[in-house]
Formats: structure tokens, C-alpha cells, sequence
């Protein structure tokens, strides 16, 4: 790949990276914002969704102040210093940790509920006090405490791709040479979340189908399977999709650690490290580095579809917010979303039960 067509491909990411950051940080606060403003809304269930709007939230953020301060640097601004590089690179480790561990923990039990072979009934209870717990304490006490672990150790954090030119930094990371930080920060949470939404979204799947079929002779109930069917395999389908570049870049780029200076200092060992760098040089990993710095925070997009513009509850409560818009606006907004009728609390719980998990 030539330097110029580089150079373009890598503003363009940028610019659509920053673009996409910016709308997460704005969907994940709308995400806070319907859970506040609507407590007749509120559930056991929508407080876990609100602890994945903070993860997409830091993802957002991250992508955003990295992606301008790319620009900076491409523009001779000198960017930012190395103290605020390494302070968004913490924020970006510990909220794209947190992401992963979240995707697993909510998909992991939604395969509980429908193993108890009483899917309405146990989506129509809260979740256990205990349970919850346990994953705020995983899904955010894991890259809080494995982070601060690191910095403690005093693992240096440099400008991924060191400081040749802007377009092969982004943002700061564990240094190449610490393997063992960077499998304990970023690469295991990752590839086990990866694999334990598959296995349980493939479990879902096949259970919903399974009791698809034992529900010829009721028709109403057959549609409202293959509806929950969709929603609860989105969020897992999606985070699959939008996390596979970075899974693949990080799998490479782990492999080619261990294979050429992995636990061995730069000033040991200058040969390995220009071999490493060589890797990221490469035409696959500067794609795949530019697309995920655009699906990495395109989840807290899907968050805010799924969970808040695909419910009619929260979409007419949001027009009643915005008087101001225009009546054919709205109308043709409604018929983008008809598509998405209902939510999973609309259609399974009772009407005065709020306890249900919401849309998945």
C-alpha cells in the first residue's frame, strides 16, 4: 500500500471514527438519560443495560480524543503530551475491557433464563441482588483492578506504533515487550468474552428454535418467539461482528510478539523491536487497525437502537420531550422503526411488572 493511499485511507477512518465515538458518547448518554428521566421505566434490568451505556461511553470518548489528536499531529500541532496520551490509553483499556466482560455476563445469562426451560416466566423476574453483584464486581472490578496492577508495576504505555508518523499511532498502549500485560489487560478478557458469547448466543439460538417447534398450534406464540429469537441474538451477533477486527489484529499482532522479542526490553533487543513495528507496517494490520477504530465504538450505537429507539414506550416518551420537532419528521422516524414494533418488556411482561429485562 502506497504512503499516499495510506495516508487517505487513515484520515478517512479518522474522520469516520471520530464521527462514530461522537454518536456513541451521544447514545450512551441518552441511554442515562431515558433511565433517569422515566422511572416508571426503571427494572433490575435496565440498570445492567446502564453499565454497558458506561463502558460504550468510554469507548466512545477514547476514540474521539485519540482520533483528534491524530489530526494534531498530522498537522504539525505538535498533539497532545504524553501524560494525557497515557491517561486516554487507561481509559480506553479499562472501558474496552469492561465492554467485553459486559457482552459475556448479559449473554451468558440470558442462556440461564432460557435453560430453565420457563423463558416468559423467568424473563418476567428481576435479577437476584447476588447476581447483579457479581457482575458489577467481574464486569468492572476485573479491568480496574488488572489495569491498576499494571501501573502499579510501572508497565510503560507508549504511542502504539511508537512515533514514526501519526497515522501508525493511536492513542497509548502497554509497550510491546510486556506480552503478559497486554494478555491480562486487553487479549484474554477479549478472546474469552468472544468465546463465550458464541457458545452462548449458538445455545440460545438452538433452545429458541427448539421451542419454536414445540409451538405449532399456537401461532401467537410461535411469532413471539421468532421475534425474542431476533432481539436477544442482536446484541451478541453484534458484538461478535463489530469487535472481529480488533479480535483478528489482536491475535496477530499477540502471535507476532511471542515470535519475536516478547519479554525482552527495547535496549536489549533493538532488532526485535524493529521486527515487531514491522507488523504493524503491514497493509492487513493498518486495515484492520482502521476498522476498529470505527466498529470498536459503534457499540454503544447498537446499544441505544436496541435498547431505547426500538421500544414505542421510550420513543413516544422522547417525542413528548422534543415538542419542538416537525410532525412529519416524526411520523417518518415511526416508520423507520415500525420494523421494530415492540420491546421484550412490552410484549412478555405484565403491565404492571417493570421488572423483565428490557429489549434485546
Amino acid at each position: 500500500m502506497s504512503s499516499d493511499v495510506s495516508t487517505s485511507l487513515w484520515e478517512a477512518s479518522n474522520a469516520v471514527a471520530i464521527s462514530v465515538g461522537m454518536l456513541s458518547m451521544a447514545s450512551s448518554v441518552l441511554v442515562c438519560f431515558v433511565y433517569a428521566a422515566f422511572p416508571e421505566r426503571r427494572s433490575s434490568w435496565r440498570l445492567l443495560v446502564l453499565m454497558v451505556a458506561v463502558a460504550d461511553f468510554g469507548q466512545g470518548y477514547f476514540y474521539v480524543a485519540v482520533g483528534v489528536d491524530s489530526v494534531m499531529r498530522q498537522r504539525g500541532a505538535g498533539g497532545s503530551s504524553d501524560v494525557y496520551c497515557r491517561v486516554n490509553g487507561v481509559i480506553g483499556m479499562w472501558s474496552a475491557t469492561a465492554s467485553f466482560l459486559w457482552t459475556a455476563a448479559l449473554t451468558s445469562y440470558l442462556a440461564y433464563f432460557l435453560r430453565s426451560g420457563m423463558p416468559a416466566k423467568a424473563l418476567q423476574a428481576s435479577v437476584d441482588a447476588r447476581v447483579s453483584l457479581l457482575m458489577v464486581t467481574i464486569c468492572y472490578g476485573y479491568p480496574t483492578v488488572s489495569i491498576g496492577a499494571i501501573l502499579l508495576s510501572h508497565v510503560p504505555l507508549e504511542r502504539d506504533g511508537g512515533e514514526q508518523s501519526f497515522q501508525e499511532s493511536y492513542g497509548c498502549f502497554i509497550a510491546h515487550e510486556y506480552c503478559a500485560s497486554r494478555l491480562m489487560a486487553i487479549y484474554a478478557p477479549l478472546w474469552t468474552s468472544m468465546l463465550v458469547v458464541c457458545t452462548c448466543s449458538a445455545y440460545v439460538a438452538f433452545k429458541l428454535s427448539a421451542l419454536l417447534s414445540l409451538s405449532a398450534s399456537t401461532p401467537q406464540l410461535q411469532r413471539n418467539l421468532r421475534w425474542l429469537r431476533g432481539k436477544l441474538l442482536l446484541i451478541p451477533i453484534g458484538f461478535v461482528l463489530l469487535r472481529l477486527p480488533e479480535t483478528l489484529y489482536r491475535l496477530i499482532e499477540y502471535q507476532h510478539a511471542l515470535w519475536h522479542g516478547c519479554g525482552v526490553s527495547r535496549e536489549q533487543n533493538a532488532t526485535a523491536t524493529r521486527k515487531h513495528h514491522g507488523f504493524e507496517q503491514t497493509s492487513l494490520a493498518q486495515a484492520l487497525s482502521m476498522l476498529q477504530a470505527v466498529t470498536n465504538p459503534a457499540q454503544g450505537v447498537l446499544t441505544s437502537i436496541i435498547f431505547v429507539w426500538s421500544s414505542p414506550a421510550y420513543r413516544e416518551r422522547l417525542w413528548r420531550w422534543m415538542p419542538c420537532l416537525d410532525r412529519c419528521s416524526h411520523e417518518a422516524l415511526e416508520d423507520v422503526l415500525s420494523s421494530a414494533s415492540t420491546t421484550l418488556l412490552d410484549r412478555l411482561e405484565p403491565a404492571d411488572d417493570r421488572s423483565a429485562p428490557p429489549a434485546a
